[in-house]
């Protein structure tokens, strides 16, 4: 087989009953498998963990370490498409695995996200507003920044940074002193000006082999401790702000020629200017919310996208709120008593399977449809919070 890349013009349509190839073992990866079995797929699961989410769904799983050129060979061959449930997938094992099947949603996607000064930079260059930055080597560098940018200010990590990790707040010159002892002489950080929003959304669209788009609408978030916490699809006629979240994500998805997924993340400021944060290629935590009330979820479009398909019908039919229910509820071992839940009618369940439940990692989720946005908010609230075994557990 040659070793060279294919290129756009060779995207090949992968019909129902074909293979498809996914990166990683998480929940998302589970979900994406759900949507494409249904539509008479068989998908193979290339993890590095044997007990993962996804692994327990898939037609076949190939356990091994991202740097195993051999092994990826081996997993390319044996499906016609591959794509990815999380982006921080070394860029070698993606360049292998290009040179030897289709592989989405493609470089120039991959590289923008995994680095969060190119993230940025990127989205500069092209005319987005981000929030104020400022790139951290050293100790004196991050002493001068905090000086520019001000409190609050939020350093982080440049690569690996999910779900709130590799973040820390600055508020004053204690926390200062605290993070310049963690920025040593190698690597880089980023440190942000902290935004004080109005809002947080996200928009989960989709782009095709032949360049076609779609979106899901603009879905409100609120998080806690940088983790996503709740989200909200109303579905109501879209404002001027949230028209210009969609035509940005449209505009990226075509400037990084991306097939397949993404969620771009942007925070609203209180003069209802529209700032980028970060951009997520592959499904998202907030689209969950579209398997209930969209007539296609963000994985039924993943899957249509990778494979050549038709994007299919995208329009929403109800609003509707999703929660997470992280590790937190876990108290010495035991479960949250799911039962608490048959208070609520209406509201849906999902356990991710993992095997161990701890702070900070998402464990499931729970969704609720009305027609009513403010009354799915108030329920899916209600609802995980008679979950809660201990005091101070989110917003609730």
């Amino acid at each position: 087989m040659s070793d060279i890349p294919l290129e756009a013009s060779m995207r090949k349509t992968v019909l129902p009953g074909g293979r498809i190839g996914i990166l990683g073992g998480g929940q998302l990866g589970m979900m994406f498998i759900e949507s494409a079995q249904k539509m008479g797929y068989r998908v193979h699961v290339f993890s590095p963990d044997a007990d993962a989410p996804a692994c327990k769904l898939a037609d076949r799983v190939t356990v091994g370490l991202f740097d195993d050129v051999e092994a990826l060979k081996t997993f390319a061959r044996s499906v016609e498409v591959v794509t990815l449930e999380f982006e921080n997938i070394p860029r070698q094992a993606v360049e292998v695995l290009e040179h030897h099947t289709q592989m989405y949603p493609g470089p120039n996607a991959l590289i923008t996200s995994q680095n969060r000064i190119e993230e940025k930079t990127f989205f500069q260059k092209r005319g987005y507003s981000v929030p104020p930055f400022e790139v951290i080597k050293t100790p004196d560098d991050l002493t001068q920044a905090v000086h520019r940018l001000g409190y609050p200010s939020v350093l982080k990590t440049t690569t690996m940074g999910y779900d709130g990790k590799g973040q820390q707040v600055l508020f004053s010159s204690d926390d200062l002193s605290t993070a310049l002892n963690i920025v040593g002489p190698e690597g880089e950080w980023i440190l942000e000006k902290f935004i004080d929003f109005e809002a947080e959304c996200s928009v989960v669209a989709v782009r095709g082999h032949d360049g076609s788009m779609a979106h899901l609408g603009v879905f409100q978030n609120f998080h806690e401790k940088n983790i996503l916490d709740v989200t909200v699809s109303a579905g109501a006629e879209m404002d001027d702000v949230e028209k210009g979240a969609i035509e940005t994500t449209f505009g990226l998805l075509k400037e990084l020629d991306m097939v397949g997924i993404v969620c771009l993340e942007f925070f609203i400021t209180k003069d209802k200017q529209l700032l980028v944060n970060e951009m997520a290629p592959r499904p998202h935590n907030s689209g969950h919310i579209s398997m209930e009330t969209h007539r296609s979820s963000q994985f039924d479009l993943h899957v249509r996208a990778v494979c050549g398909l038709p994007l299919g019908d995208t329009s929403q039919v109800t609003p509707g709120a999703m929660a997470n229910i992280m590790g937190d509820l876990w108290v010495d071992g035991q479960e949250p008593d799911w039962r608490q839940l048959d208070a609520f009618p209406g509201v849906k369940l999902y356990l991710y399977g993992k095997a161990e439940a701890r702070p900070g990692r998402k464990m499931g989720h729970i969704s609720v449809i009305h027609e009513d946005p403010f009354v799915c908010l108030e329920t899916i609230r209600a609802a995980r919070k008679a979950l809660i075994r201990v005091k101070n557990y989110g917003p609730c």
